[in-house]
C-alpha cells in the first residue's frame, strides 16, 4: 500500500485568489481617508500587526544609501507613502488631501492634523524607511556635532562663516529630514482585511 498526497484542497483556485485579492483592493480603496504629511521620526506609531516583517539591517542600509546617494529622498509620491491607519476620529478629515489625482509633491500635502493623540497608530508598512531615517538622521547629527567643534577653532573670519553656512545647510535639512507622505485608513474598515 503506498499513500499519496491529496493536493485537491491545497492547490489554490485561480478565481478564488482572484476575488479575495479583488474584495482585498475594493476594501482597502474604500478604507483610504486621504492623504497628507507628517514628521514621521516624531510620530508615535505601531508597526508589524499588518506587516510582520522583522527590520533587516541590510536593507535599511541599502534604503538609507540610496536616500544618501542616487534616488534620494522620494517622500510624497503615492508609491512611497506610509499607510497609516487610525479611527477616524483621531484625524482632522477636513485637513487631508482627498482629490482623486494622486497627490504630486510636498506643497500639494497638508500637515497631519491629530485630534486624538492618544489613541494608537498602526503603520501597515514602512519600518525599513522609518528605520533608515533614523540612520540618516544619527549621521547627520554627528555631521554638525564635528563641523561645530571644527568651526570653533578657525581663526580666519572667512573660512569660520564658510563652515558655519554649511553647519547652517545641515541643520535645516536635519530639521526637515522627517517628513513623509502618508496614506490615512479608516481602522474600522483596514482592520477586515
Amino acid at each position: 500500500m503506498s499513500l499519496q498526497l491529496d493536493l485537491t484542497n491545497v492547490t489554490p483556485n485561480a478565481d478564488a485568489v482572484a476575488a479575495t485579492v479583488a474584495r482585498n483592493n475594493e476594501l482597502i480603496h474604500s478604507a483610504l481617508l486621504g492623504y497628507a504629511k507628517v514628521d514621521f521620526l516624531k510620530l508615535k506609531v505601531q508597526f508589524g500587526r499588518w506587516n510582520p516583517r522583522r527590520v533587516d539591517p541590510a536593507e535599511v542600509k541599502r534604503m538609507a544609501d540610496s536616500m544618501r546617494t542616487g534616488r534620494g529622498l522620494i517622500r510624497y509620491t503615492t508609491a512611497t507613502m506610509v499607510p497609516l491607519v487610525m479611527q477616524k476620529d483621531q484625524v482632522d478629515l477636513d485637513n487631508l488631501y482627498r482629490s482623486s489625482d494622486p497627490p504630486s509633491g510636498a506643497d500639494i500635502l497638508p500637515a497631519l492634523i491629530l485630534t486624538d493623540s492618544a489613541k494608537p497608530i498602526f503603520a501597515a508598512g514602512g519600518q525599513h524607511r522609518r528605520a533608515a531615517l533614523e540612520a540618516l538622521f544619527a549621521d547627520l547629527h554627528k555631521q554638525i556635532t564635528a563641523l561645530t567643534k571644527k568651526a570653533k577653532g578657525i581663526k580666519d573670519e572667512a573660512q569660520r562663516h564658510a563652515q558655519e553656512s554649511e553647519i547652517e545647510e545641515l541643520t535645516k535639512e536635519l530639521a526637515g529630514l522627517g517628513f513623509w507622505g502618508v496614506a490615512i485608513y479608516d481602522y474600522g474598515k483596514f482592520s477586515l482585511l
